[in-house]
């Protein structure tokens, strides 16, 4: 079982929240919380009472990913050609999104980061130019590198529905982005930009 860590900086939260997210684990075990500073990928990060799986650990800092799906939001308002740089689902996880769910101890671990936005790797369709972001969505590379299989990058709703989420990698049309199906299969052709999916944000954070 993948252990559970609360994010070692000062603020504490509240047993109410703390006690909502470990009950989303299951029975992963919970008898390492407050060890940030061992973890490693697969392991649980609790930040803002929300469940994240570690991807990633490098140089004191690690890539998460939400859990679960969030949220269910368009890439963009508008059906058009789009891109990463200039969706309005960016500009939503970089803004409003940090503002509402993470409190002022942790948006200063949330690490800006050079985010690369390659064409889609197998349809060659251009996902746009090169990003500095705090919050993301993954590309399909890197869903394929950090979610290796099917199985591993199935996710729920909090109602426990399997539900399909968003990359930011460019579809089969630059009208589209990728997605990841319900069953875990990345669909490379993906779906209209202004379709409501599934938000599983990911973030590089100081640990």
């Amino acid at each position: 079982m993948r252990k559970i860590a609360t994010y070692a900086i000062a603020f504490i939260l509240s047993a109410a929240l703390l006690a909502g997210a470990l009950a989303a684990c299951g029975d992963r075990n919970t008898s390492q919380l407050g060890l940030a500073g061992t973890l490693a990928a697969g392991d649980i990060l609790i930040l803002a009472g929300i469940p994240w799986l570690v991807l990633d650990v490098q140089d004191g800092k690690a890539l998460v990913i939400s859990e679960h799906v969030l949220e269910f939001r368009k890439i963009n308002q508008e059906n058009r050609e789009m891109t990463w740089d200039r969706c309005d689902i960016r500009q939503y996880l970089n803004g409003e999104f940090i503002e509402v769910t993470f409190s002022d101890e942790e948006k200063g671990r949330i690490i800006e980061t050079g985010v690369p936005n390659n064409a889609n790797p197998d349809l060659g369709t251009n996902s746009g130019e090169d990003t500095i972001d705090r919050v993301f969505f993954l590309s399909i590379d890197e869903a394929r590198l950090y979610l290796p299989d099917n199985e591993s990058r199935k996710a729920q709703f909090d109602d426990g529905v399997p539900a399909w989420w968003w990359l930011r990698s460019a579809g089969g049309k630059i009208t589209h982005f990728a997605r990841v199906r319900s069953g875990g299969l990345i669909d490379l052709g993906g779906n209209y930009v202004n379709v409501v999916g599934g938000v599983r944000p990911a973030m590089w954070v100081s640990i």
